[in-house]
């Protein structure tokens, strides 16, 4: 079994209950993504709904604890490290847009120093078609850019944004 989401909240009636203390670790399970052996880890639908009765002793609650954490087997949940999503069609579209903007032109004036068709500048702009090396290198050819290709660490493109 594992958990679901974390819960960022939940309403309590009844704040020292034992269903109440029992979903409090819970909680702090499902915020902290670790997995309990034998607890159920409740999703965060269910803790918009829980309704606690009842009470304990601060007594009742430290031994509760402590026979709770006595037979804990704590698993970390393993979690993928992610890069984030990258897309470079799009920072293409975006250079070609500044580009057109600096130099204040349109996308038929680009298309004409160019040799593409308004139409090819347009769509690459939109993002419905994704533009070859040729195509890029002839927009800057036209505009008397050097087209340059660099690999650079994720680290690095996050920093810049």
């Amino acid at each position: 079994m594992s958990c679901h989401s974390p819960a960022p909240y939940y309403t309590v009636k009844h704040t020292a209950s034992f269903q109440y203390i029992r979903s409090l670790l819970l909680c702090v399970c499902i915020r902290q993504h670790i997995f309990i052996k034998n607890m159920l880890c409740l999703t965060f639908s269910c803790f918009l709904h829980i309704v606690f009765s009842g009470a304990m002793t601060m007594n009742e609650f430290q031994s509760y604890l402590e026979q709770a954490f006595k037979n804990l087997e704590v698993h970390p949940v393993e979690q993928e490290l992610t890069v984030p999503e990258y897309d470079i069609f799009e920072e293409i579209r975006d250079a070609i847009c500044e580009l057109r903007d600096e130099l204040s032109l349109t996308q038929k004036e680009l298309a004409e120093l160019s040799g593409l068709t308004q139409s090819n500048i347009c769509k690459i702009e939109r993002g419905v078609c994704h533009p070859t090396i040729e195509s890029l290198k002839k927009i800057a050819d036209a505009t008397g850019r050097k087209l340059s290709v660099q690999f650079t660490d994720f680290e690095e493109v996050i920093d810049h944004d």
